[in-house]
This record gives structure tokens, C-alpha cells and sequence, in this order.
């Protein structure tokens, strides 16, 4: 038993459900969490996140010859979270803690430009330099919380760009 997806996120508020996956047949699932006041999950695996944190969760079932099965999954659920408006192409595939679909060449400008996010958005190199002209590969993009704490992270990257300069 493993879940479709994990880690998982979610942004503080919202409600997911989980989707446990067996190898041949179960029964009986439970779902259950550790913190039902921070994380409340109900009997068809549906979590609200309710505060911010990491937080585990887990499905219970019976196998077809009586054994039982377990799996965990961690929950991060964060005020806010890097998000694109829906034109502008770019993937975020929060299981690697990426971002797809930037342009060879694409300026921070323009990918800034991009966002969804009111949040202030900081970009960095691998050595922890502030970058101002081009996305790389590799490129750490973190959005900022109002205190100054990093909220969200995700890294950049450009097919083709190998040596992570933004360009092919």
C-alpha cells in the first residue's frame, strides 16, 4: 500500500483526499492522523488542513487473506505557496520540487511577471547568489513569508540548459 502522492502539500484552508494504492485487493480502510485538531482526516480520506506544518497521516486496510497493510504519508501545509497563473506555461511538479516549462533564455523579469503569488519571491543560484537576469537550471526559486522566513521552495528548470546559465 503506497499513496498516489507523496509528500503531499497544501496550502492552509483546503481540503484534499487522499488516494491510498494497493497492490491486489483491500478492505476496511481507515484513514487516521496523529493531530485530528491541526489535520482532521474523515473516513473517506478526505484531510483539512488547518495549520501549518508538516504532518502524518496514514491509511489501514485489510488484505484479501486477513492480514493488514499500512501506509504513511507526510502533509505539508503552508500559508502560501509558489503559484503561476494558469497561462503562463509553467509546470510545478511539487513531488520533485520543481518547476518545468521555462524558456531557454526566459529574463526573471518576465518570470516574475508570471505569478500568482503576492508574496515576495526571492531567486537564487546554487551558491546562494541572488540572480537578476536569466533562469537557470538549478536556479532556487523561494517564496518569502511576511516575516522574512522562506514559505515555499522549488527549483527551475530549462530543458536543454545543462550547465545552468538559461540558455541551450
Amino acid at each position: 500500500i503506497t499513496f498516489k502522492n507523496d509528500p503531499v502539500y497544501a496550502r492552509r484552508g483546503n481540503t484534499l483526499k487522499l488516494q491510498p494504492i494497493f497492490k491486489g485487493e483491500a478492505t476496511d480502510i481507515t484513514f487516521g492522523t496523529l493531530d485530528e485538531v491541526r489535520l482532521p482526516i474523515d473516513e473517506n480520506g478526505v484531510v483539512t488542513a488547518l495549520a501549518v506544518g508538516r504532518h502524518k497521516v496514514e491509511a489501514i486496510a485489510k488484505t484479501e487473506n486477513g492480514s493488514v497493510i499500512t501506509a504513511q504519508a507526510t502533509i505539508t501545509v503552508r500559508d502560501d505557496l509558489i503559484t503561476f497563473k494558469p497561462d503562463s506555461g509553467y509546470i510545478i511538479d511539487r513531488n520533485n520540487g520543481l518547476i518545468y516549462g521555462i524558456l531557454p533564455g526566459t529574463e526573471v523579469s518576465k518570470f516574475l511577471s508570471a505569478l500568482a503569488t503576492n508574496r515576495n519571491l526571492l531567486i537564487t543560484d546554487e551558491s546562494g547568489n541572488q540572480v537578476s537576469d536569466h533562469i537557470g537550471t538549478g536556479n532556487i526559486i523561494t517564496l518569502m513569508s511576511a516575516d522574512g522566513t522562506p514559505a515555499d521552495e522549488l527549483y527551475a528548470v530549462i530543458k536543454g540548459d545543462t550547465d545552468g546559465d538559461g540558455f541551450i
